[in-house]
């Protein structure tokens, strides 16, 4: 049988009785490209795994269930990987839900653009149920990553042998995986290609789920994975203006951890004042803001963006 141009998906479960048969049937959707959808219990005490079995049963051989007893949704992830026959994998979480034409959409454009990661924009829903469109503007791949647009794990598509020659998924991160595995998969010399159609939504705020962890952790993790990548980008040759594009992306991870984890924030702010960087305007930054933290400094400056913040709710 050939596998060209075929999908699997690959979705971790830990504890998602309430949430996995969602993503499942959304997955069922995406039939003729769909191949199977590999479902990995990670040790599940709920009664997870009950279930799995039962979706295997009642729906058959599109449906693959494995086990994998070590924690984390990375490991979970690469037990998946290594099942998956196809040439393009689909990493879902449980509780995400994707298009009935994601596949047949991603895979022409992947075949027509001649890229091994497909990028594309996705709906955010919070638990009462409201709606926002994320941002997903052209930029180079180097661009994307700094700044945290360059979609996220459901909205994307990957070609399988591209994230397998990168090792998989990295355990050691609990959050930022996606953008962690990416820039690999950028350095390796992977193909990124924006499409920008969404057709995705992304559950924010569910117990559980890899985004409802600790704010200290996660923004820790983006600001450390943010210096490690804007280290590895300035040894390339960029222009003036996308420097400061790149240093920017370190600033808003900056100013994002400023008071959960001031002592990391301070010393990457240290780092980018080292390198005689002040923020300068662009879509995330407004003119205001910069000539503030240039006035009277980071601290005062972020304080008061804040305050605005709370002021306009």
């Amino acid at each position: 049988m050939s596998f060209h141009g075929l999908v699997s998906v690959v979705i971790p479960c830990f504890n998602t009785i309430e949430t996995v048969e969602r993503a499942v049937q959304s997955a069922l959707k995406n039939a003729p490209h769909l191949h199977e959808i590999i479902l990995v219990d990670n040790a599940s005490t709920d009664g997870t795994l009950g279930l799995l079995l039962k979706l295997k049963e009642s729906i058959g051989n599109r449906i693959v269930v494995a086990e994998e007893a070590s924690s984390g949704a990375c490991n979970a992830r690469n037990k998946g990987l290594s099942l998956v026959k196809t040439e393009w994998v689909q990493f879902l979480d449980a509780d995400d839900v994707i298009a009935p034409e994601k596949f047949k959409c991603q895979v022409a454009f992947a075949e027509q653009q001649g890229v091994d990661v497909v990028v594309s924009p996705f709906e955010l829903v919070d638990r009462g149920g409201n709606r926002r469109h994320s941002l997903l503007p052209q930029l180079p791949a180097e661009m994307g990553l700094m700044r945290g647009c360059l979609g996220t794990t459901g909205a994307n598509l990957f070609r399988t042998s591209m994230v397998r020659a990168v090792n998989g998924w990295n355990p050691d991160w609990s959050s930022a995986q996606e953008y962690e595995l990416m820039f690999r998969l950028l350095i390796s010399d992977a193909k990124f290609g924006i499409f920008q159609e969404s057709l995705f939504e992304y559950s924010t705020g569910v117990p559980g789920s890899i985004s409802s962890g600790s704010s200290f952790v996660l923004k820790s993790n983006s600001l450390k994975l943010r210096r490690t990548m804007l280290e590895h980008f300035l040894l390339q040759d960029w222009s003036k203006r996308d420097k400061q594009a790149l240093m920017n992306g370190l600033f808003l991870q900056v100013r994002w951890a400023l008071f959960v984890n001031p002592t990391l924030a301070w010393e990457n702010w240290n780092y980018l004042r080292d390198k005689n960087y002040w923020p300068k305007p662009d879509l995330y930054l407004p003119q205001s803001y910069c000539f503030l933290v240039r006035v009277f400094g980071l601290y005062f400056a972020e304080r008061l963006r804040q305050l605005n913040q709370k002021l306009a709710i």
